[in-house]
């Protein structure tokens, strides 16, 4: 179906879904499910069509008949956030005999793949909060099967070291500065084998940076950011990571200039390890933290009567709660 039909389609389901619900006003949630339905449908049949315009664009081009032989045209079937969208899906020979879609190579599509990247992000993000199945679910597919098998097989297929983004080139001149910033966190991505909890993953972000400078009141950027990340698990996983941020530092600063490479930090253990490995680094706590620690300090030294610190109320020295004050 071609793109003008695909529209006078989707126009003329809309019509008749209005002259529908103006004969019964109290079927409005009928009309939202069938615009929804008829927005997904259009929006898949979209996709494919200017797939498979261009696959045939790439069939006809003229580098391509001087490189490669048709082997064989079929359709294509992929699951999207919006439905399975449908096109056409050429194989092609070159003169050394080797095999290939150009149309995957061209959008980058892996050999095999039945998700969209938009559709496979959903998945990737129902399951960190939900079960395997109820990812499965958040998919809508006429033609194909999404089981908590699929969505597991994804989980897993990430279970490693994710590659870096590319390496940055090295400077001309190393840049002197006297002081450098890291900062790290980390995050939990839940995983499950046979429909069971079974642990999770860390996902752990470090950034570096030169300091801080104001755009505008309230708010500030970041000066020469550099970003490292992955999923790192172990000792020797964590020293891996601590050791590229120690190779980007020698690579593009000058280290006899640097006076102290600050290490902001919520105290987690494989933080803490970051001063082994950074040369002149030195660990800090963050603002947060650091009040954090203020307030256990305080409960330990003061006693049960109606203490304020730093705009908090002590409401039990003993378990050491507070609430913030009102004023």
């Amino acid at each position: 179906m071609d793109i003008v039909s695909l529209i006078r389609s989707y126009v003329e389901g809309l019509l008749e879904a209005e002259n529908r619900f103006i004969e019964h006003l109290d079927s409005f949630p009928e009309l939202e499910k069938t615009v929804v339905e008829l927005s997904n449908r259009m929006a898949a049949g979209f996709l494919g069509a200017v797939l498979t315009t261009a696959d045939d664009l790439i069939c006809e081009s003229g580098i391509r008949k001087k490189e490669y032989t048709v082997q064989r045209k079929r359709m294509r079937t992929l699951i999207s956030s919006v439905g399975d969208v449908t096109f056409t899906h050429t194989l092609y020979k070159d003169k050394q005999g080797q095999t290939k879609c150009l149309l995957d190579d061209q959008i980058r599509l892996p050999d095999r793949e039945r998700f969209t990247t938009l559709a496979e992000a959903k998945v990737l993000s129902e399951a960190e909060v939900h079960s395997y199945q109820h990812a499965a679910d958040s998919i809508r597919t006429g033609t194909q099967t999404i089981t908590k098998t699929t969505v597991m097989n994804k989980i897993h297929a990430i279970e490693k070291e994710l590659p870096e983004a590319g390496v940055a080139p090295d400077p001309e001149e190393k840049k002197q500065v006297e002081y450098l910033y890291l900062e790290a966190d980390e995050d939990h991505i839940h995983k499950q084998k046979d429909g069971n909890a079974e642990g999770c993953f860390i996902g752990k972000l470090v950034y570096l940076f030169e300091g801080k400078e104001e755009i505008c009141k309230g708010r500030r950027k970041l000066i020469a950011p550099f970003y490292f990340g992955g999923l790192y698990s172990g000792s020797k996983q964590n020293a891996a990571l601590w050791k590229r941020v120690e190779k980007y530092i020698q690579d593009h600063y000058d280290q006899e200039y640097l006076k102290r490479v600050y290490i902001c930090s919520d105290g987690g253990a494989w933080i803490k390890t970051a001063v082994n490995h950074i040369y002149k680094g030195k660990l800090v706590a963050d603002r947060f933290h650091l009040m954090k620690y203020i307030y256990r300090v305080a409960n330990c030294t003061l006693d049960d009567r109606d203490i304020t610190v730093g705009g908090f109320k002590n409401i039990s020295t003993r378990t050491g709660l507070w609430q913030r004050k009102s004023f």
